[in-house]
């Protein structure tokens, strides 16, 4: 039973491993171009600026990006598709539907944000009255929690984009179910009296 649980955790494993590199390699890039920018301007404020503009760009283009490969983790786990294939897979059904993506993945990560920032302040106002570490689990707990929503709401946003495309739907709680005829009654409204 261990070993058919790890073999299903193939494609969804490499997945979020290409993932990840694909972040990496985004975060990377927005790096190598801000330090030359930095390196021109020696103003401590104009810098500042500048650093925030191109941190609060990157971001939302991250996230935009982050709609296709967030979708690809999911294809992986419905389909037989993993690493690049399943990424590509979520590219194509994604279009026309991806603001609804990158609002959805926007809403996400503000809430995660709302969290990490509260608990900070936490901290700092009842600085040594609240243990960090129990701060620490919470917030570990409540982001690992809407990360779980975030990835509900990806599937049903797969399933969306899988029928705007015309694709045909099998849902996994249907299977094994007959669809009921409409002319059969379901309940036996006659009175047979006393």
């Amino acid at each position: 039973m261990l070993w058919s649980t790890l073999s299903s955790l193939k494609r969804p494993y490499f997945t979020y491993l290409y993932e990840n590199l694909l972040s990496f390699g985004y975060i990377f890039l927005v790096l190598a171009n801000l330090v030359p920018f930095l390196l021109l301007v020696r103003d401590p404020i104009a810098s500042t600026v500048l650093v925030l503009m191109i941190v609060i760009l990157a971001s939302v283009v991250y996230i935009y990006l982050e709609v296709t490969w967030s979708l690809g983790f999911i294809v992986s786990v419905l389909e037989e598709k993993s690493g690049s294939e399943a990424i590509g897979k979520a590219a194509k059904i994604v279009k026309g539907r991806r603001l609804h993506g990158f609002l959805l993945n926007l809403v996400f990560r503000i809430l995660s944000l709302v969290i990490y920032v509260g608990a900070m302040l936490v901290n700092l106002i009842k600085a040594g009255t609240v243990n960090p570490v129990i701060i620490g689990l919470f917030v570990t707990i409540v982001v690992s929690l809407v990360d779980m929503l975030r990835l509900m709401a990806y599937t049903i946003l797969y399933y969306q984009c899988k029928k705007n495309h015309g694709e045909e739907v099998e849902l996994p709680w249907r299977k094994g179910y007959s669809k009921v005829g409409s002319s059969l009654p379901l309940v036996n409204i006659e009175n047979n009296g006393p």
